[in-house]
């Protein structure tokens, strides 16, 4: 049994559940919203799983679930965020399994109808998000069902007008990109199909600054403790001052193993 924490207690009262179902209320597990594909597209999978009680110890997916028997997909074990293509049109569910350290596990579904190109497409997949000098992932897609694509190409820093390619993306639907300053930006796929007609497809990636080392944050906290005691020695000086106008016998000091201690004097 799981140690319930007070938001399950308070959960558990409010809706009435027993305690052997009460620790799943923080249990949290969510493979993502529906989404809708084409047929040899690339699509990041964006799932979610929480348990502040144990954490989260494995996650898999099963990208053709049946209901009932999960059978996972290796190259996708670890990750929240797996990549997956499918080569054939239908509907598909899609489980995401997350084990507790407890042991106990929980799965999200999500559905993806799959379906085929009928006319010239680019897509530069959704927009994502990053930190800096953090490799980011994109997921393009282009297709002609009738002349075929011929190039792609993509401007990881596109301004709109011109298109600035990246050599080291050229053929790629799935490139990564690792930016060096923070900020938003538009990133743009072009595809060439057989006729030499050529299409853009764009989306956004928002990076933000790499967050700081944790012991650079306590050493920051332990710094600010150090200049508050400063502050507080500092500003008690003047009761010293007070006490001997008033005519109070101020504590002699001595030295004891090399700290400072106050004793009295005899009046």
């Amino acid at each position: 049994m799981r140690r319930l924490g007070s938001v399950s207690i308070c959960l558990m009262a409010m809706f009435g559940l027993s305690p052997a179902r009460a620790d799943l209320v923080d249990f949290i597990v969510n493979a993502g919203a529906n989404l809708a594909a084409f047929i040899g597209q690339p699509i990041i999978f964006a799932g979610s799983a929480a348990d502040p009680d144990n954490g989260i110890a494995s996650v898999q997916w099963d990208f053709n679930y049946d209901g009932s028997n999960f059978d996972a997909d290796p190259s996708a074990n670890g990750t929240l965020m797996p990549l997956h293509t499918y080569g054939a049109p239908g509907t598909y569910q899609v489980a995401l399994d997350a084990t507790d350290n407890g042991g106990m596990s929980e799965i999200g579904t999500l559905t993806v109808t799959v379906t085929q190109a009928q006319s010239f497409v680019v897509e530069a997949g959704p927009s994502r998000s990053g930190s800096v000098g953090a490799p980011i992932l994109f997921a393009g897609f282009a297709a002609d069902p009738s002349s075929g694509i011929s190039s792609i190409q993509w401007d990881f820093n596109y301004d709109g007008t011109h298109f600035v390619p990246t050599p080291s993306a050229n053929g790629q639907l799935t490139p990564s990109n690792i930016y060096n300053t923070p900020g938003t930006y538009e990133v743009a796929v072009e595809a060439t199909d057989g006729l030499g007609v050529s299409e853009i497809g764009t989306t956004t990636v928002v990076v933000t600054a790499t967050p700081e080392p944790s012991f650079l944050r306590l050493s920051a906290v332990l710094l600010s403790v150090v200049i508050l005691l400063y502050e507080l020695r500092t500003r008690a000086r003047p009761v010293s001052r007070s006490l001997r106008a008033r005519k109070i016998p101020r504590p002699l000091w001595r030295t004891h193993f090399g700290c400072r201690v106050a004793t009295r004097r005899d009046t």
